[in-house]
């Protein structure tokens, strides 16, 4: 079998040549120093360039470089995997310690117990503990809403933070303050659900009471 030196099926080279000149303007060239920006320009943005660069970016993200890596024998891309998690979880950390809105965020960790050890039927109780955990629960987190939105939806009266919440409810006997409600096994679970139905019930007697007070204003 003949080789077939020139063909451009069995020569990367020519592949990439091969992109780079139907990306090159040809009209728009003037002279020797325009083409030869265009060529790099072009070449900058052939597919190969561009996954040569983005294995680069991700090398010197794990610290690492081409040449370093040739030493580190078969084992390297599993060694670099392993970096790579590390990375990701200490640049999520950091994200965690500059939120503004949510401080709960920092006792998030892995997957949690309350989400191992309940079945799939547990959906919304898993997602109920999540979301307090999560600070998504707790309008005083929210910093983007008025003074006013970000008051205790029972009391009505205080910034609405977990130890308000918390304090509330003891007046209401709900729980004992001292008890670990965002805990990662999910014992807080009943007592989220009972913040819940009073929060519920508060914004009815409210809105109630509102009602109330406009149909008054009307008969006058």
């Amino acid at each position: 079998m003949k080789w077939p030196a020139q063909s451009p099926d069995l020569n990367p080279i020519e592949n990439l040549w091969h992109e780079v000149k139907k990306t090159v303007p040809k009209e728009k060239i003037k002279n020797k120093t325009q083409l030869w920006q265009e060529i790099q320009k072009a070449w900058h943005n052939t597919e190969w360039a561009r996954e040569s660069m983005e294995r680069k970016r991700y090398l010197w993200r794990c610290g690492r470089s081409e040449e370093a890596i040739k030493e580190e024998g078969e084992s390297k891309w599993e060694k670099i995997k392993n970096i790579d998690k590390e990375v990701d979880e200490q640049e999520r950390g950091e994200k965690v310690r500059s939120s503004k809105s949510c401080e709960a965020y920092a006792r998030v960790a892995g997957i949690p117990g309350y989400m191992s050890k309940n079945r799939r039927t547990d959906g919304k109780k898993i997602q109920m503990v999540a979301r307090w955990r999560c600070g998504n629960e707790l309008k005083g987190n929210m910093y983007w809403l008025k003074e006013e939105e970000r008051k205790c939806r029972i009391c009505g009266k205080e910034r609405e933070t977990l130890r308000h919440v918390k304090r509330c409810m003891n007046n209401e006997g709900g729980c004992d303050q001292r008890i670990d409600v965002l805990n990662e096994d999910g014992r807080g679970y009943e007592w989220m659900a009972k913040v819940q139905k009073i929060r519920r019930e508060r914004m009815e007697e409210r809105e109630r009471e509102s009602e109330s007070g406009n149909e008054s204003e009307r008969n006058r």
